[in-house]
């Protein structure tokens, strides 16, 4: 064991690092601790860094009332990389939240934060309660609050425990258990106590993360119980019942393997599911200093955020949730990232489009639609120009999406299976079959290595030309990228025309595999914040750490527990990380033949490759992921979900 000082030069008892998978996440009533100490939040998946917070008393504004500071330090189970992450201040600050508890989410990227009076005040003016969260693998992330809910006069936390992915707490208040999401919906009182003679120990999650224990008993030791509680269920079940005997209970903290069921939540509504619209592609933004573009001149910087406005441009109504968007990123100056998400929200852990030092690459994303109905883009590292295009919108009143019979190839230039090399500045028109009835249609569209430097644009055949790319690609490039477009017309029956204009110097050979179709009938959406669902390299931290796929391999892949009960399929981006040789990768439903398609192709040469990722999932809500190529890690982020 590493001895480890912070940055004040106090050593963190080694105690802390030793016992840390065998404490539970704590409650931290910070006006009841000691002027100087330290705790453990949480311990990340594969314990893979223990989140510690150093509590310190400073002075105060309000006379009597003591204020204080707490960072919160990860570090990992050797001692070793201690790093501070975040600093929340105390009463007499902007951010000011009187009593607060913490602890970690099952996947360990958040520290879930129950407040009570969230006012510069005394609490007995407050008996507010809500839940506030911030990323612990981002230094100085913003933190997100949900909305308060009025419980009691002077609230205060005293035990709170957060999901696998922070959408639902469950916490312990003034003589009563309560389970709210972290939106501030849905606060239900499960259970109730006399604090006056009673005492509770708890909440502590089942093995399994389906529910949760609690130990109630009498001041003068007349009665002790166990209780056991399913996260939905509305009365608990008594599991241990005595007169005097009143064990201590040693809470169950969970392991990885723990996270694998996490607790479910209802399907959305109907009325907040929606259906898509396609549109001809619109510019949206340009930060080229001469672009003409709306944002020209905006260069992303380190760090950078580019808040783009989409209600209200290129016929987006004002109630659609989310689009469809194409992001460019035009020559960076290092290499870089960039994260699409709803304004307003917190910057997730997740990447949408990769990119090398001087690159022009793009990505389609489905984006939910933030504050003001904005986008926010996000730059890693350099600085970096960015172009939005818009392809399409989920709102109330568009099409189903369909995943029957996909997916499945339909253009191979290299066989003429559905036409033929594309010449330099010219246009393949399929007419063939596709999704009958479909007004727009999902494209994996891949270029075969290219001997010059272009660009492809995919439209409705039958109309212009637009003045958007679809996907760029350089000298030798083997890519994909997911292009959805609208469908034109054709007096064949059963035919879905659409075009393939090549912008490049040289023919090109092209694949198309159809992913997913709009029609009458099908699957509607609801978008989420971003998360990591998987992270396949040995060092991540997160599910499926260590899985790298072996050439030839499969890796069966499941939604989280929390995900809704009627996902039926997801919209995701997939990345390829440190592939050892050339191959690509096919996802496809678990428990289905797989296809004869790919979803993203990859070189030992290329370095990161993102592309976009729409699949069906079975009834286990499972997908799988076959490689056909090099070893390689993969790395999905999940968008939204469909029903």
């Amino acid at each position: 064991m590493v001895n480890t000082k912070d940055s004040r030069g106090n050593l963190i008892p080694s105690q802390f690092v030793k016992i840390a998978n065998l404490s539970g996440s704590e409650t931290y009533a910070s006006q009841d601790e000691a002027n100087n100490s330290w705790g453990i939040v949480g311990v990340a998946p594969n314990d893979a860094y223990i989140v510690l917070i150093h509590h310190t008393r400073v002075a105060s504004v309000y006379g009597a009332y003591e204020d204080y500071r707490d960072e919160f330090w990860t570090i990992r189970p050797d001692g070793s990389n201690l790093q501070k992450v975040r600093t929340l201040p105390g009463r007499n600050d902007s951010q000011s939240i009187y009593n607060r508890s913490y602890t970690l989410t099952g996947k360990g990227d958040k520290v879930i934060v129950g407040i009570t009076a969230s006012s510069p005040t005394p609490a007995t003016s407050g008996g507010m309660v809500g839940i506030c969260s911030f990323s612990i693998v981002t230094s100085n992330s913003d933190m997100v609050c949900s909305k308060q809910n009025q419980i009691s006069e002077a609230p205060v936390i005293r035990g709170l425990i957060s999901s696998y992915s922070g959408l639902q707490v469950v916490m312990r208040v003034d003589g009563k258990i309560y389970r709210m999401n972290a939106d501030g919906s849905g606060l239900t009182a499960l259970a109730t106590y006399d604090p006056l003679t009673q005492g509770m120990d708890g909440p502590y999650w089942t093995p399994d993360l389906s529910g949760f224990y609690y130990r109630q008993y009498n001041f003068n030791n007349t009665s002790c119980k166990l209780f056991k509680m399913g996260i939905s269920d509305t009365s608990p079940t008594l599991l241990f019942g005595g007169t005097t005997l009143c064990p201590t209970f040693l809470p169950f903290v969970a392991s990885t393997a723990a996270f694998v069921n996490p607790e479910p939540v209802a399907s959305p509504n109907p009325s907040t599911t929606y259906t898509y619209t396609a549109i001809n592609p619109a510019r949206l933004a340009d930060t080229r200093q001469n672009s003409g573009a709306p944002y020209a001149g905006k260069t992303l910087t380190a760090g950078g955020v580019l808040d783009v406005q989409v209600t209200g441009q290129a016929g987006i109504p004002a109630d659609a949730t989310a689009v469809t968007l194409n992001i460019v990123g035009v020559q960076p100056t290092a290499a870089t990232y960039l994260t699409a998400y709803p304004t307003g929200q917190a910057v997730p852990q997740t990447s949408t489009l990769n990119l090398a030092v001087g690159q022009v690459r793009n990505v389609q994303t489905v984006t939910t639609l933030g504050t003001g109905g904005k986008v926010s883009i996000r730059n890693g590292y350099g600085s970096v120009n960015v172009v939005v295009d818009v392809v399409g919108y989920y709102g109330k009143d568009g099409k189903y999406t369909t995943f029957s019979g996909l997916p499945k190839r339909i253009i191979d230039t290299r066989t003429k299976l559905g036409g033929v090399t594309i010449p330099a500045g010219g246009t393949l028109n399929y007419t063939g079959p596709g999704v009958s009835g479909a007004s727009s249609e999902d494209l994996n569209v891949t270029v075969v290595s290219p001997t010059s430097d272009g660009y492809l644009t995919i439209y409705p055949t039958g109309t212009s030309l637009p003045t958007t790319s679809s996907l760029n690609y350089k000298t030798g490039d083997v890519m994909a990228k997911m292009v959805t477009t609208k469908i034109g017309t054709s007096s064949t029956s059963g035919a879905v025309p659409f075009s393939i204009y090549n912008g490049g110097s040289k023919p090109i050979e092209v694949v198309v595999d159809i992913m997913g179709a709009q029609t009458n009938s099908g699957f509607s959406y609801a978008g989420v914040n971003p998360y990591r669902l998987m992270d396949t390299r040995a060092s991540s931290g997160m599910p499926y750490a260590g899985k790298t796929l072996a050439s030839g391999s499969t890796l069966n892949v499941k939604l989280p527990g929390d995900a809704p009960i009627g996902a039926k399929g997801i919209i995701a981006n997939l990345t390829v990380v440190s592939s050892t040789g050339a191959g690509y990768l096919t996802v496809y439903p678990g428990g289905a033949t797989r296809p004869e398609t790919s979803n993203i192709n990859f070189t030992q040469s290329s370095g990161i490759m993102t592309n976009q990722l729409m699949t069906a999932v079975d009834g286990n809500k499972s997908f799988n992921i076959y490689n056909m190529g090099g070893a390689t890690d993969v790395i999905v982020d999940v968008a939204g979900y469909y029903y």
